[in-house]
Order: structure tokens, then sequence, then C-alpha cells
């Protein structure tokens, strides 16, 4: 039987903590300690200074994002069990220019959450969904690091003003749906490697470029609304700016540019 277990730093009374909504508990890693697969951490508001590592199959909710977790997350463990799918809600992930880190390690599905952390995602054979979920990141390192077997954003941005990329995908496919990507510094804001798949959908890639790595970057608009789609595009060494990706995607619609097909496109 699942349930709901309540997290309050401001607690002051001296009571035997249980977890229940009256007598919350004053850290996560206390809730964390008895949570089990299926269960969901409710936190209030309040800046949590530590790391939380959660038991697989268990949510956290937080407070309308005044719920601050500073440092180090990592959510469920690599194995091979199946356990209910973790949701994340209205949850800030780090503070401004944070050095800390958030790992996923089992399907995940987020709902307006703010990460000022990097987040990796390692799994090949899990899923993680991103709704009107935003990265606010300052780092060398990529804001979202994926491995995913399916990665979707879907009403957000992804902003990386360090030195390191908004999005690199090492494998599966990931989509971004009226979503932006953004990186001031680094030399490709979306790297697409390995065997990984990019879908843009009415989407903006700002600043610098798609670095294919030989994969298929995918353009998918509206016929009524082509322009909705922005990028410089690095395909295969040869590089096409935002009005060569405008006609491609009004031609094709749906499709996918290649680098031995874009002048022909």
């Amino acid at each position: 039987m699942t349930k709901e277990l309540y997290v309050d730093m401001n607690r002051v009374d001296e009571y035997e903590a249980n977890g229940s909504i009256t007598r919350p508990f004053k850290t996560i890693g206390a809730a964390a300690e008895v949570a089990e697969d299926g269960d969901t951490i409710n936190i209030m508001s309040g800046t949590y200074n530590e790391d939380v590592v959660l038991p697989n199959g268990v949510s956290m909710h937080g407070s309308s994002n005044k719920t601050i977790i500073a440092g180090d997350v990592t959510i469920g463990a690599i194995d091979d069990q199946e356990h209910c799918p973790v949701s994340l809600r209205d949850i800030q992930f780090g503070k401004k220019n944070s050095t800390k880190k958030v790992t996923i390690n089992y399907t995940c599905e987020m709902y307006t959450c703010v990460f000022y952390s990097v987040m990796e995602f390692a799994r090949s054979d899990k899923s993680v969904t991103m709704f009107n979920t935003n990265f606010r990141v300052n780092s060398a390192e990529p804001a979202i690091k994926s491995n995913a077997r399916i990665l979707n954003l879907m009403l957000g941005t992804v902003d990386n003003s360090g030195t390191g990329k908004s999005i690199e995908l090492t494998a599966g496919m990931a989509t971004l749906n009226t979503a932006t990507a953004a990186s001031s510094n680094a030399s490709e804001t979306i790297l697409v490697g390995g065997s990984a798949t990019m879908n843009l959908m009415n989407s903006t890639v700002q600043n610098n470029k798609v670095a294919q790595g030989g994969k298929s970057v995918t353009i998918n608009t509206s016929s009524t609304n082509p322009s909705g789609l922005t990028c410089d595009v690095m395909i295969g060494g040869v590089e096409c700016g935002a009005a060569k990706v405008f006609k491609a995607a009004v031609k094709m619609m749906v499709g996918t540019i290649n680098g031995t097909n874009i002048e022909d496109l």
C-alpha cells in the first residue's frame, strides 16, 4: 500500500516525527529512509541544504517552486527490477550558479520544476518527460546529458550560460515540443551523438548550432506555422542558417535532414 510522507524544515516542535502531515519529518533524507516503492514525499517550502538519494519508485512533490533542494540529488538506483514511475513536481533543484547534479536512474515525469543543477539521465531502457520545466544552468557540463530511450521536453527552456552545451544526447530519441534550447558560450547548443536522434517541433535552438555527429535531426512543424522553428544547424560539416531550415521545414513539414542531402532540400 502506497503512502504519502511529509517534510517541513520549518517545524519547531520537539514531537517524534513520523512523516504524517501533522508530524512531518524535518529533512528529506529522513523521509527517504522510510519511503518505499510507490510512495510520495511532499516537501513544504524552504531551502533544504542536503544531498538526497531517493529509493526506486519514490516521487517528490514540492510547494509551487518554493521548495529548493540545494544539494546533489539521485533519483532511484540502477537495477533490473520494475518499479513505479517517479514524478517530480514544483521543485527547484540547486541555486543560482549551482555546481550540483541531479542524476535520474528510472522512468520519470517532471512538472513545473526549475533546474539550476545539471541533470544526467543514464538509463538507455527508461524515459523521462518534462512539462513546463526550465533549466537555468551556468556550467561547463551540459545542462541535460541523456542516454534515455525517450526524452521529451514540452513548454520549457534549457539555457546554459556557462561553457557547456544545452543538451547532449548519446543515445535514444529526444523531442523538444514548443521549447527553447540556448547555450551562450558552447561550440554547439545541442550535440546529437552516438545512436541518438533529435526531434524539434515548433521549437527554437538559439545562439549556436546543432551538431549532428552523423545522426538525424528531424524537423516537424505545423503547415500553418513553418516559422515556428528557428535554428542554425551544423550537419555533416555543412552549415546552414535559419533561412534554409525554414525552407526545409516548409518543403518537408515532417522529415529528416541529413548531411548528404542538405543542399537538395
